[in-house]
């Protein structure tokens, strides 16, 4: 579908498109059309796949869409030559009334893209489809229909993406069931919906982990340069450097190109480039209405440099980060599930008990389980499951390893881990701690799960060893025992997790101490992330 450009501030002059079910059909024509409706609301630009019962099937970016031909006039090579009329065609129920829908509500990082194709998957979850009752970059009404989009009506939602404290504003006015956020709530407004008689909004009842994110930064793919460090960006963003040859690329001035201000994105940018100090403005900034034109602004000018969620890298070149200690950090899926990535994120649902609808609740169950994993990825972003990697022998941990100039007993143990590592692959679940406590964080309970239903498809035999870490408080030889307990701690919660899942397969743990730190040692955000324990798998090697 063409995509309808607007200005962000005013939402009453978007075009909508009212179209029917997202429905899989057979092609019978494969030729462009356009449909639209006299009054300019309905606007669709494809390729016809078929016309029967007096509907147009229309393949379009959002897929296959359906729509009466009563509403629209069809050009185009793709057209038929006839249409019955409307007498002849089976009767369509009306759309429903604005009160029977579900109302979602939140930032455009997940109302976009995510959740439609979430919705889409929830109807195939009982077999049915998607009507499309508006579609526009604001406002979305979808319709899950039974029987493939022929039976009766399931449940209606309504997705309105905007930003992130829109969504907690509305949960606060009741006027939203779901709220959509790309950065976890802040104290002040789940104090506010606590007041309200919402809860805790940041118990698991409330606050519902959706998918994994990174920001990216892009450059244009003909930039030779492959990393930036977090000090460098923070001056590019800040107007302290402005010409690329001055961070080792060409002599050319620097094309800033940024959202507005206030958006989730932009704030978690922001917060974790420039911390507690407050940015100043890049000489030559562009700003871009939303993500799609962020990355089309980078594609058209060589100069350029942005930040754009994973989804919407769009052909531009994704750049390595270096952090103030030296830290190569990739901004691929697996450094999300590990959490090791900088600028990573979790994309959130938040929801209030005392108005949830069981429709909401039933909806919110699928976009929480597993089946919604395939879901997440078509959408771009990263599922919560587990994924395997092998442990690169010449990447930047083993070379960290190898460099090490210790002697001793940390000369003996770096050795145990270099060796460890050649015969084992890493999971990418991996478990922390809340602070000041050996409490897991919600996202290592949520692994716990994960893992157990990742450990109940490997084969028997199958090796998984838990492998603990410190930070670098206090002497190696301390941090030692300290990083084997946490690593006993975190199986013990396992084995008692997953039960009998594991018949068959072996695990057992053991610890690094302070070795290979993920993050920073300089800070207690850093300190954190390096109290953690990896799970490893054994290779065939």
């Amino acid at each position: 579908m063409t995509k309808q450009k607007q200005s962000l501030s005013s939402p009453s002059g978007l075009i909508g498109t009212v179209v029917a079910a997202i429905l899989a059909s057979q092609p019978l024509i494969a030729a462009p059309v356009l449909l639209e409706s006299g009054d300019g609301v309905i606007s669709i630009d494809g390729e016809l796949v078929s016309f029967e019962d007096g509907f147009y099937s229309v393949n379009t970016s959002l897929g296959n869409l359906r729509v009466s031909a009563d509403l629209v006039t069809c050009s185009g090579e793709g057209c038929p030559t006839e249409v019955a009329s409307a007498d002849a065609r089976p009767e369509r129920r009306p759309a429903p009334r604005r009160d029977d829908l579900v109302n979602i509500s939140g930032s455009d990082a997940i109302g976009s893209t995510l959740m439609p194709l979430l919705v889409e998957g929830y109807a195939d979850s009982f077999d049915g489809a998607v009507q499309v009752e508006r579609n526009n970059d604001v406002e979305k009404i979808l319709l899950a229909i039974e029987d493939g989009g022929f039976g009766e009506e399931r449940t209606g939602f309504r997705i309105m993406s905007s930003l992130s404290s829109d969504a907690f504003a509305n949960l606060i006015g009741r006027s939203t069931e779901i709220g959509m956020s790309s950065e976890r709530i802040p104290q002040a407004s789940a104090d506010i919906l606590a007041r309200n008689g919402a809860g805790d909004m940041r118990s698991a009842a409330n606050e519902h982990l959706l998918a994994l994110d990174n920001i990216v930064v892009i450059a244009h793919p003909d930039n030779p340069l492959d990393t930036v460090s977090m000090t460098q960006l923070g001056d590019i963003y800040a107007g302290r450097i402005s010409n690329w040859s001055e961070i080792g690329g060409p002599n050319a001035p620097i094309r800033v190109v940024n959202r507005m201000a206030n958006t989730s994105t932009r704030t978690v940018f922001e917060d974790r480039v420039f911390r507690d100090v407050a940015p100043g403005l890049p000489v030559n900034q562009v700003g871009a209405g939303d993500f799609e034109d962020v990355a089309d602004e980078v594609f058209a000018d060589e100069t350029s440099i942005a930040y754009v969620p994973l989804p919407f890298i769009r052909g531009t070149k994704p750049m390595n980060i270096i952090n103030e200690c030296g830290i190569v950090m990739t901004p691929d899926a697996f450094s999300a599930r590990t959490e090791e990535y900088n600028l990573g994120r979790f994309l959130y649902l938040y929801t209030r008990g005392d108005i949830l609808s069981p429709e909401a609740a039933d909806f919110l169950d699928f976009a929480k389980s597993n089946d919604a994993d395939s879901v997440i990825l078509k959408a771009g972003y990263i599922d919560l499951g587990v994924a395997r990697q092998a442990q690169d022998m010449t990447g930047f941990r083993a070379t960290q390893l190898r460099n090490n100039s210790a002697t001793g007993l940390e000369a003996q143990v770096t050795g145990d881990m270099l060796s460890a590592m050649r015969r084992h692959d890493r999971l990418s679940a991996t478990f922390r701690f809340q602070t000041g406590s050996a409490q897991l964080t919600d996202r290592g309970e949520l692994n716990l799960d994960r893992l157990a239903d990742y450990a109940e498809d490997l084969p028997a035999g199958s090796r998984l060893v838990f492998v603990g870490f410190a930070d670098s408080v206090g002497p190696f030889a301390n941090n030692l025992p300290l990083s084997e307990a946490r690593a006993a701690q975190v199986l013990r919660a396992f084995r008692d997790r997953a039960g009998a899942s594991l018949d068959g397969i072996q695990t057992t743990s053991l610890g690094f101490s302070e070795l290979a730190p993920a993050s920073c040692n300089t800070t207690e955000e850093g300190r954190a992330i390096n109290r953690r324990v990896e799970v490893w798998i054994a290779n065939e090697s």
